[in-house]
């Protein structure tokens, strides 16, 4: 197993923004490919961020030197879709989620391993027990 991951939180920005980079092109490659356990440990530290486009070099932080950080900023076309990268990563995660899930809800939800599945999973729970119960309630209203 390489040190890199440990070595790059020492180095210059740039070579992190291209590390990062480069995490999340072998995440994609990894999800066309059908490895999905891969894919998920590529991406996971990339998508666990708040602060994705700067890890990516595609956007402003809202500390530092402005300049500098237009420096280091890539060009448009260079960008890589966030919108995709976070669709990939939540695909593979369910992906693997889902055989636990079905299995033995009550447990899985315990131990549910992927952070960002966990909140979107738990969310759509919230939303749609919300809505089952405005139904039945307003169905059960018009009965009565």
């Amino acid at each position: 197993m390489s040190h890199i991951p440990e070595i790059s939180a020492s180095l210059d920005a740039g070579t992190q923004v291209l590390y990062n980079r480069t995490l999340v092109q072998l995440g994609l490659c990894a999800f066309s490919l059908g490895l999905i356990q891969e894919t998920v440990h590529a991406l996971s530290d990339i998508i666990s961020s708040t602060k994705i486009r700067e890890l990516l070099g595609q956007g402003l932080s809202r500390y530092g030197d402005e300049k500098e950080e237009r420096r280091r900023m890539l060009p448009n076309h260079m960008h890589i879709n966030i919108e995709l990268v976070e669709s990939v990563y939540l695909i593979a995660a369910v992906l693997i989620e889902m055989p636990a899930l079905v299995f033995d809800p009550v447990e899985a939800a315990k131990k549910q391993r992927f952070l960002a599945f966990k909140k979107i999973h738990d969310l759509y729970k919230v939303i749609f027990i919300k809505r089952f119960f405005l139904k039945f309630y307003k169905e059960f209203l018009w009965t009565s």
